[in-house]
């Protein structure tokens, strides 16, 4: 994974709705603990009030700050929300990409895609309401807001491509259908633990290895495997510009 795509997407997408200037950047360069700070407030609140009902004063006033300075900082509510998404996936990326591969590759495959489930879903479990919100499909949100989501999905898409990359030669359209492929199946497992949150983290990094691992088998000893047609994945769209297809799978 490419912790530094949703980094990057974060502070194109701040501008969503209001369209934070120059200067936003500048006082972010210079101010990161305040920064961090205001994302923390607005965290909490759109995470048990809910985004909507959220308001710039209500942040203003958790961080003990005024509308004017939120708004140099992140430009909109909405900028706040990517940061706040942005922030969520960037810490998953950056700790897929330190996992790895087991040393000298003495574990199963089942093992290493087990360990990375088990990561991901402690990811998720230390801040579900936050998860939640990643992966919401709340019809509030506008346009802008789901094509900046789409293209945070992208940098974790990208940062899949990387831990494939460690265990199989493959084309790069090989290696983007793996990835889009695994990505899906981590979300809806997501969905199923919100929906019973009964069922143990173990259990569900055990099923996320087993369908990841039978599905990768199936996929590598199919022709395609080898397919050297398809985007680069230098052109995916969250590697760029922010992408206009409306299959967004959040």
């Amino acid at each position: 994974m490419a912790p530094a795509e949703p980094e990057a997407a974060a502070r194109a997408g701040a501008g969503v709705g209001a369209g934070a200037g120059a200067g936003a950047g500048a006082v972010s360069r210079r101010r990161p603990n305040r920064r961090s700070h205001v994302i923390d407030a607005a965290e909490r609140l759109f995470t048990t009030v809910g985004y909507a009902n959220t308001s710039v004063e209500d942040i203003a006033r958790a961080a003990g700050l005024t509308r004017p300075v939120i708004y140099q900082y992140f430009g909109s509510k909405e900028g706040l929300l990517i940061e706040c998404v942005a922030r969520a996936r960037e810490l998953l990326n950056e700790r897929l990409a330190l996992l790895g591969t087991a040393p000298g590759g003495a574990a199963s495959p089942y093992e290493h895609w087990r360990s990375r489930g088990e990561l991901y879903f402690r990811t998720v479990e230390e801040r579900p309401a936050l998860w939640a919100l990643v992966y919401s499909n709340d019809t509030t949100l506008s346009g802008g807001l789901a094509l900046e989501f789409s293209r945070l999905r992208e940098g974790t898409i990208l940062a899949i491509v990387d831990v494939l990359r460690e265990d199989a030669d493959a084309s790069d359209e090989a290696l983007l259908a793996q990835a889009y492929a695994i990505s899906g199946i981590g979300e809806q497992l997501v969905r199923l633990w919100q929906r019973d949150p009964r069922i143990p983290r173990a259990r569900l990094a055990e099923r996320y290895a087993a369908i990841v691992t039978a599905s990768l088998g199936a996929l590598r000893c199919h022709p395609l495997a080898s397919h050297s047609r398809g985007p680069s994945i230098r052109n995916l769209p969250g590697s760029g510009t922010p992408s206009s297809s409306g299959a967004q799978q959040t």
